[in-house]
């Protein structure tokens, strides 16, 4: 319900997300997002097998269906309110601030998600 009322706000031309942007400019951005993800996933994943008593087990399988299904969705959703609108009216003040508050906010909202927090 929620995606249908983003996506309907966007479409009524309600809500510019700033999505649509030189390519040079998208490139470079995607890039820099996908090497910094890929950078935070591999630190996370590292200091919860050193923390932890966690382990990776061959053959175990990765449960892409319900990835795609589930977690893709609510991702593009969240990508879209936290980065796109909050993001947005934050950056009015200055990027770093923008950053940092949107982070913020991401967090508190999350911080009592089952397993995330004790």
């Amino acid at each position: 319900m929620a995606t249908a009322v983003t996506v309907g706000t966007v479409e009524r031309g309600q809500w510019r997300l700033g999505l649509f942007v030189r390519p040079p400019l998208a490139a470079r951005e995607l890039l820099f997002g996908l090497s910094f993800a890929v950078i935070l996933i591999l630190a996370c994943d590292a200091l919860i097998l050193l923390s932890t008593g966690a382990r990776h087990r061959a053959g175990s399988g990765f449960p892409w269906i319900e990835l795609m299904t589930v977690f893709f969705p609510a991702a593009i959703h969240e990508e879209l309110l936290f980065r796109g609108y909050v993001f947005q009216k934050l950056r009015r003040w200055r990027r770093g601030v923008a950053i940092v508050l949107s982070a913020a906010i991401f967090a508190a909202l999350h911080g009592r998600n089952i397993g995330v927090s004790p």
